[in-house]
């Protein structure tokens, strides 16, 4: 059997079981409470005479009758018929995140809403990112490696995307004599440096990164002499010719010369021994005796 309740003001009792119903019209204490029906059909009958009361007991809609469309805010604690709807100013809910990464605030319409933590450093060409075990913020510089030797790999601070541009410095040579150069595939080439004269009777050599330019026909040969013609061709006479037909040119192993006169014997104490000097060729002309005097070959004039 139900429990009777005390009479209302309406001169009925009211259950303390049954079907509830949540009256809210009527401000009586804290402008709510929970009356109680001995069949659903009369609790619907009271819904239809009071639109604005509740099916249920009043406990049960306290999201309703405490609401003040506010999501940032508390509207009850516990239960509203025994303890009332919260007081005013509301409490306001904490939107605590569970990541140190993000964080929490408030939307009076949409409840809390939580977004990542700002660790923009404003500089375009650095990753930015929060710790989650630290919350700290950690701006890694963009690493701009295109995997090319040849080229020098920055961020650009204004589009923060890299940029790659031929370099070819970074193909030096420790000799100085060699100029490197970047060839299509990232790797380097080096090539002799081009020591290249103007007068085609000169050489250009590279000593220590300079160019240096010595004569063109130099022989090998210390007793040779060489000499470049207009046209950059050599040509190599003896060194030591001293341009005589009656002289006998030598030069030894040092290239030291030694011109020595020809020597003309025919063995004829009859005849005149010299050298031609327009010919080169000895001349034997007959020697004339004295007076009186006949030469012999042998014992010359007697």
């Amino acid at each position: 059997m139900l429990d009777e309740a005390p009479e209302s003001e309406t001169g009925e009792r009211d259950l303390q079981a049954g079907f509830p119903v949540c009256r809210i019209r009527r401000r009586i204490t804290r402008g709510f409470w929970t009356k109680y029906f001995p069949t659903q059909e009369r609790a619907d009958n009271w819904l239809a005479r009071h639109p604005g009361d509740l099916k249920g007991k009043c406990d049960d809609s306290c999201a309703i009758i405490c609401n003040d469309n506010n999501k940032c805010t508390i509207d009850f604690d516990g239960t509203c018929e025994a303890n009332g709807c919260s007081s005013v100013p509301r409490k306001v809910i904490s939107c605590n995140s569970n990541s140190l990464c993000s964080v929490g605030s408030c939307d009076a319409n949409l409840g809390c809403q939580y977004k990542q933590k700002d660790c923009s450093d404003g500089d375009l060409c650095t990753i930015d990112k929060c710790k989650e075990r630290t919350g700290k913020c950690v701006n890694k510089p963009i690493k701009c490696n295109d995997g090319n030797l040849c080229t020098t790999d920055t961020c650009n601070k204004n589009t923060g995307l890299c940029e790659y541009k031929a370099d070819d410095n970074k193909c030096k040579s420790s000799d100085p004599c060699k100029i490197g150069t970047c060839d299509k595939f990232g790797g380097c080439t080096f090539t002799d440096l081009k020591c290249v004269s103007s007068d085609p009777c000169t050489i250009g050599t590279c000593k220590g990164g300079t160019c240096e330019y010595t004569p063109k026909c130099v022989s090998s040969d210390p007793c040779q002499i060489g000499r470049c013609k207009k046209n950059g061709k050599c040509e190599y006479e003896p060194k030591c010719d001293d341009g005589k037909l009656c002289t006998v040119d030598t030069c030894d192993a040092s290239g030291k010369c030694t011109n020595t006169q020809k020597e003309c014997r025919d063995g004829n104490r009859c005849t005149d021994n010299t050298c031609n000097e327009k010919t080169g060729v000895c001349d034997y002309d007959p020697i004339t005796c004295p007076p009186g005097l006949t030469c012999f070959p042998r014992r010359g004039c007697q």
